[in-house]
């Protein structure tokens, strides 16, 4: 998911009944606005791991009413913004493992896309997911690793062993 879509996700986007959360809305530059496109409007699978993080942090949730915000300000009234999550919470765990210089939200999402394919999620199943086209999945997010490209030249290698 793209940072804004986590960051505008309110209680009620949850449906951990049907392991999925729904994303309607994001944070844009510290405005609430509509997705980035219609592709962005979609229902998000959620890892059994994911699953038990987000009851974790309901149970300490501090208002938990449907129209709440998942990840709030500290005064509770509107979404964190991007920066204070990257600035307070994930450069801290960066730094000591040496990521900061190359490690971005986008990074994440490649990352995402690419182990993803190398799982053997389909293109479309991917670009669903993430919620953007196959193409912009399949040529900007997903990157073959040299594994994969090695497997690659050896299976047309052996098309001229014939």
């Amino acid at each position: 998911m793209r940072p804004g879509e986590i960051l505008g996700l309110q209680v009620s986007d949850l449906d951990l009944n049907r392991d999925c959360l729904w994303v309607r809305r994001r944070v844009y530059r510290s405005n609430i606005d509509s997705p980035k496109n219609e592709r962005s409007v979609r229902q998000v699978a959620l890892s059994l791991g994911t699953i038990a993080l987000l009851e974790l942090w309901l149970s300490e949730l501090a208002n938990s009413a449907p129209d709440a915000w998942l990840f709030p300000t500290e005064a509770g009234n509107r979404p964190q913004g991007r920066d204070n999550i990257w600035n307070k919470k994930m450069l801290p765990k960066l730094k000591p493992i040496a990521m900061v210089e190359w490690a971005t939200f986008q990074v994440m999402r490649r990352s995402f896309a690419t182990k993803a394919k190398e799982a053997g999620v389909d293109a479309h199943t991917r670009s669903a997911q993430m919620g953007n086209t196959v193409d912009v999945n399949e040529n900007e997010y997903a990157v073959s690793n040299f594994p994969t490209r090695l497997a690659a030249i050896r299976k047309l290698e052996a098309t001229f062993k014939k």
